[in-house]
């Protein structure tokens, strides 16, 4: 079997190793009473693609998003927070928005115990 590649994409080893999978692969379909009993994936792409590539091991701070956002605004407060349709809304401009907007829930018996529905239109003066 001659299989042929892009040099600019695929090594010459790369190519030999294709050629490798695609003929264990055709081995095994012809054995098959059908392709959905044959792994399409060789073990080394399984490890690479479906292991290694979804490792997702590494140290998480004890933190939460909001905790996280919260530190970036008090750190960064003239930073852009939101930007729309030209206009940018800096960190502590969002935090006075915000904060207003739970004044006047709570004002209306919003709380953090109740579930409030917000509709606003897609704008920064909402």
């Amino acid at each position: 079997m001659e299989v042929n590649s892009n040099p600019a994409l695929y090594s010459a080893e790369a190519t030999e190793a294709h050629s490798l999978q695609l003929v264990a692969f055709l081995e095994k379909a012809m054995k098959a009473a059908t392709l959905a009993d044959v792994q399409t994936a060789c073990g080394a792409d399984i490890e690479c693609y479906l292991v290694e590539a979804n490792r997702t091991e590494h140290e998480v701070p004890g933190i939460t998003l909001m905790a996280l956002i919260e530190a970036t605004m008090r750190e960064t407060p003239d930073a852009p927070a939101l930007v729309y349709e030209g206009v940018t809304l800096s960190y502590a401009e969002l935090d006075r928005r915000t904060t207003a907007l739970a004044g006047e829930l709570a004002r209306r018996s919003g709380g953090r115990d109740r579930i409030v529905a917000v509709t606003l239109s897609r704008s920064l003066n909402s």
